[in-house]
């Protein structure tokens, strides 16, 4: 049983951007005149699920990239419903980005459709609260949903 295959530089390429330090050593050998290498084969695998992943999560930023700029223009043509209707997919599509989330709150608040914009701000918390590059987002939420709350009070 086998537990490597060599591979040449240009097929080791493919994954440099999922390999680590390993690309840097690959890449010096190679300039070195080294022509192939003898590469485990658990580490292709894992080379393999990681690119796989990478494209995963690069198609999930373009179609969620392409949804705000549709609903940008479906908003600025006051089509609000199919605005919704392509931010609501982004939630889906789960890329954590905070544009879809922030137009709905702002879409349901003008709608006076509260429960709506509660709902969108606690998933926006639940899925954003763990990453400490939007804390700033995560106060103005929490400010959001008590002024939500207290207007559906009112209501």
């Amino acid at each position: 049983m086998e537990y490597t295959k060599k591979m040449t530089w240009a097929q080791l390429k493919k994954y440099q951007f999922v390999m680590g330090d390993l690309s840097h050593e690959y890449f010096a050998a190679y300039m070195m005149g080294q022509k192939s290498f003898n590469v485990g084969l658990g580490l292709i695998k894992i080379w393999d699920e990681k690119l796989t992943e990478q494209k995963r999560k690069d198609k999930a930023l373009s179609d969620t990239a392409k949804n705000n700029n549709k609903g940008i223009e479906y908003e600025k043509d006051g089509n609000i419903k199919a605005a919704i209707r392509v931010y609501k997919k982004n939630l889906e599509i789960g890329y954590p980005a905070t544009h879809s989330y922030d137009r709905l709150m702002i879409i349901y608040r003008k709608e006076k459709k509260i429960d709506e914009e509660i709902a969108v701000i606690d998933r926006a918390l639940e899925i954003f609260a763990s990453d400490p590059r939007y804390e700033k987002n995560i106060v103005k939420w929490n400010d959001r949903r008590d002024k939500a709350v207290s207007l559906k009070t009112k209501l």
